[in-house]
């Protein structure tokens, strides 16, 4: 007879295969590429100030990396726009 899953383990089953699983991936995956691009000494010396590669991780926040493309263009272009007016 096979044994049942532990409650946990079909909670925690469910979520990754869920949409807001792969929210969560996607969100961890460009926060982890971004944390890599600052510490990458080939990607510092692309920079003329490199003490700005820090700020990399406000640009991924506020870009909200775990949403869908389109979600994530438009709210670029959105931004874009609000800084060429307000700017």
């Amino acid at each position: 007879m096979a044994k049942s899953q532990p409650k946990w383990l079909r909670a925690a089953r469910a979520l990754v295969f869920s949409r807001r699983g792969l929210v969560i991936l996607k969100g961890a995956i460009a926060y982890c590429l971004a944390f890599v691009f600052i510490f990458l000494r080939p990607f510092d010396r692309l920079n003329r100030y490199p003490q700005t590669l820090a700020s990399m991780f406000v640009a991924v926040a506020a870009g909200q990396a775990g949403k869908a493309v389109g979600a994530v263009i438009s709210s670029n272009l959105l931004a874009a726009l609000g800084l060429c007016v307000g700017g």
